[in-house]
């Protein structure tokens, strides 16, 4: 244990000191790395940050896998596992990477490489969805060809998922974190050393990300963090529902419910009632209409401690929290996990609505 304290410490202290060294030389890269769009519908920072705090978290990563490699491995951790993973991150990461350096890459192209990252997970890692404990669906996944295709577009989409809630500071990153935890503590209980070790590398390089993401806002996540904690959260997941078959699948999507829900009612909302592009921004995610919410009963949050954009992350981790805490407890009980869902979804849909019609009172009285 004294071994893996180690090793987890120095995912964290990498992926921290990356960040100081990110900041200490934005001066240098600042006209690649910066978010400096301050006026785009999607944003709310106030000046230039840099948006490329997922190279603090890869090198972390990638860190703690060369540690590993050199290392006797006396409790059953994954190297090998651990090191395919990360090469199969390597597509979608560095497509987010580009974008956030070029503003170039499509959505479409983003998502092309979050399948082929999937792709190369299923092929490297065996991460395949074999069941969803739906007799009548199930029977059509025993065709590998058809279980392939279900998981490259469950991954992919999943990938985007996390992307598409990385709207304010810490959101993406606490969640991400939350969802490892829960992985981890799963995996203790059960017994399974691979994963539980693989999560909280994930999750101890995540922490080293937050001290300077939140709630200060001093780096971004950007594409390339975004899409690769997504991708890893969804791969994790995967890898623990095959090695574990008491688990149920509907465990690994009672753990990402919020971004994947958020993303298919931002598709439906996009395409029924604004008739427009899946992909076209807006400021009508959940988060965004808590932030409204929260800048209309605090007003200005200069001076203040913790900004209002910092804020509204805490509200969602807290719901994040409480469906982990659940959803780890009942882990086997598909049943469970199914009315866990359709509670949770209905619990999002009227809270929206109830932010939304909240966000258009503060809109009309400006």
């Amino acid at each position: 244990m004294t071994m893996l304290t180690s090793l987890l410490v120095v995912s964290f202290c990498c992926v921290f000191l990356m960040c100081l060294l990110i900041k200490r030389s934005e001066h240098l890269h600042g006209f690649l790395s910066h978010d400096n769009d301050l006026e785009g519908i999607q944003k709310f920072h106030d000046a230039p940050v840099p948006r490329v705090g997922g190279v603090a978290i890869m090198a972390g990563l990638l860190l703690s896998f060369l540690a590993m490699a050199t290392l006797v491995d006396p409790i059953g951790i994954g190297r090998t596992q651990w090191g395919l993973l990360l090469f199969s991150a390597l597509p979608i990461f560095l497509g987010g990477l580009i974008e956030d350096l070029t503003k170039q890459v499509s959505v479409s192209i983003r998502l092309l490489l979050s399948f082929v990252s999937a792709g190369i997970a299923a092929a490297l890692l065996g991460a395949v969805v074999h069941t969803v404990n739906i007799p009548a669906i199930d029977a059509m996944m025993a065709w590998s060809p058809v279980a392939i295709a279900f998981t490259v577009f469950a991954v992919g989409g999943v990938t985007h998922s996390f992307n598409l809630i990385d709207g304010y500071n810490g959101l993406a990153g606490g969640v991400t974190l939350i969802v490892m935890t829960a992985v981890a503590s799963s995996a203790y209980v059960l017994g399974d050393q691979t994963v539980l070790m693989l999560s909280l590398f994930i999750a101890m390089s995540t922490l080293g990300f937050l001290v300077w993401n939140w709630p200060r806002g001093g780096i971004f996540l950007g594409d390339g963090g975004a899409y690769l904690l997504g991708f890893l959260s969804a791969v994790i997941l995967l890898m623990f529902l095959n090695r574990n078959p008491s688990v149920s699948a509907w465990f690994a999507l009672a753990l990402v419910g919020y971004p994947v829900f958020e993303t298919l009612y931002s598709i439906f909302r996009r395409k029924v009632y604004l008739n427009v592009n899946h992909d076209a921004p807006d400021d009508q995610h959940m988060h965004q209409l808590l932030y409204k919410c929260i800048k209309r009963v605090r007003g200005s949050d200069q001076g203040a401690w913790i900004s209002n954009n910092s804020l509204t992350s805490v509200p969602i981790w807290l719901a994040v929290s409480i469906s982990a805490y659940f959803t780890v407890c009942f882990y086997g009980n598909t049943q469970a996990l199914m009315w866990f869902l359709l509670g949770g979804v209905l619990v999002y849909m009227l809270t929206y609505r109830i932010l939304l019609r909240l966000s258009q009172q503060s809109t009309s009285c400006e």
